[in-house]
């Protein structure tokens, strides 16, 4: 494969392309476990990208687009593959960014009562705290730290709607439907009318369960909603201590065998900066 920048016509092998792909992700998803799991308060995605440019160049995203018109297996490998290189090409042109705002969730925190909550891990504390004026106090307090964060988020999105005009699509949605082959409008319509037939139903369990904490229904707030959410009430039936057991139990009854992947790690350390989520 050639590694030749710019938007001149180019060659590419796909096997090729598909072994450096590889790489790349495997790197990628390194880097995004360590900035994560709190191992690390930095990310260094752009060295990667760097190393790999030749992956997602714009001259790659037209090679692979006009491979991709023809007809055979290798041209739908090859529009599979085109759908990448355009979205790391975009991810490409915002990595500084991306890098800054994990690096500002990183190290943000929340002082309180004392306490310093770290930004990743205070959507979990609020939704722990069973007194209703705490919990949206602490609510306020996180929701100015997104505040403080969210310039960033704005210009990266900006940028990345400028680059998605770069590749000739009118903005990200119409790139999403075209590398992913799928309608992103009739999903929103799909989702609309999904929303509209569950209304009834749900609202009536949010009444119901806003009622055993005494709180009215229209007067509930996104941190209520979170706590009653959090089923602190079902914490007996998941015990910490019992947790890695269990899976592990579930999984060999499966016919998987934990201790036998020599790819699969658990990270159960506890760190500050560590997100809660899974991922």
């Amino acid at each position: 494969m050639t590694t030749a920048r710019g938007r001149r016509r180019r060659t590419i092998d796909l096997a090729d392309y598909g072994a450096e792909l590889d790489a790349f992700s495997a790197e990628i998803g390194e880097e995004l476990y360590a900035g994560l799991a709190g191992v690390r308060d930095e990310m260094a995605l752009a060295p990667i990208y760097e190393r790999h440019a030749g992956l997602f160049d714009r001259a790659a995203v037209d090679t692979l687009r006009r491979l991709g018109e023809r007809e055979g297996e290798d041209a739908r490998q090859a529009r599979r593959l085109w759908g990448f290189a355009a979205e790391a090409y975009v991810e490409r042109s915002v990595v500084d960014l991306t890098e800054r705002i994990a690096t500002a969730e990183a190290t943000a925190a929340i002082m309180w009562r004392g306490e310093r909550i770290g930004y990743r891990a205070a959507a979990t504390r609020i939704a722990e705290l069973s007194d209703r004026g705490e919990r949206n106090a602490l609510e306020t307090s996180y929701l100015e730290a997104v505040e403080a964060i969210n310039p960033l988020r704005l210009e990266r999105l900006l940028r990345m709607r400028a680059t998605t005009g770069e590749l000739g699509f009118s903005d990200p949605v119409a790139m999403a439907a075209a590398v992913h082959g799928f309608d992103p409008d009739a999903l929103a319509g799909e989702l609309q009318a999904f929303i509209a037939a569950s209304e009834t139903p749900y609202y009536a369990a949010l009444r119901r369960y806003l009622a055993e904490i005494d709180i009215e229904a229209g007067d509930g707030s996104v941190a209520d909603l979170g706590y009653l959410m959090r089923g602190s009430g079902w914490d007996a039936w998941f015990e910490a201590r019992r947790l890695l057991p269990i899976a592990t139990e579930t999984l060999a009854r499966l016919g998987l065998d934990v201790g036998a992947q020599p790819n699969v790690t658990v990270d159960l350390e506890r760190r500050p900066n560590k997100s809660p989520r899974a991922f």
